[in-house]
């Protein structure tokens, strides 16, 4: 009576399993994955390299031009315009930002006087930043500017 029984639980459960239609959808969660991954992933994995990238230009552009105000305060010898040049793309070079092609430029300039103690020394840096990828698109391209202030004579008596 046990062995019919089981026979009897046995054939429904076969025939419930033989009603289930075969699985048509196996091996697309993979291709599920892709389609999330290329469109969502990627485009913000290439919104924060865009946006880290301005972040170090900004930095650099700062950085360099403080460093010029300060080195054009002290003075020196030689060509100055070169000086402040090589003093200007450092920075940018260190943030892994290319400083050719014109993509930077600078100005300096005293107030009143460069040889006068206590003048203003103002340099203005600007800088083209082109995100990656999308450089030659028009309209893409970001522009920074920092300001570097110093006084000629102060930076001497605090040697």
């Amino acid at each position: 009576m046990i062995g019919q029984h089981r026979r009897v639980i046995g054939r429904p459960i076969l025939s419930l399993l033989k009603q289930i239609p075969e699985d048509r959808e196996s091996g697309m969660a993979v291709v599920e994955f892709i389609g999330v991954v290329v469109i969502l992933v990627l485009p913000v994995l290439y919104i924060i390299v865009s946006l880290a990238g301005a972040h170090a230009a900004s930095v650099a552009a700062e950085s360099a031009a403080q460093s010029a105000a300060r080195a054009f305060a002290l003075g020196g010898e030689g060509d100055r315009e070169a000086q402040l040049s090589q003093i200007v793309s450092l920075p940018f070079m260190d943030h892994g930002q290319g400083a050719e092609h014109g993509n930077l430029d600078f100005t300096a300039s005293c107030d009143p006087d460069c040889t006068l103690p206590g003048a203003v020394v103002h340099v203005e840096v600007r800088y083209r930043y082109q995100p990656p990828l999308l450089g030659w698109l028009p309209g893409t391209t970001l522009k920074i500017s920092a300001h570097g202030v110093s006084y000629i004579g102060q930076l001497e008596a605090r040697r």
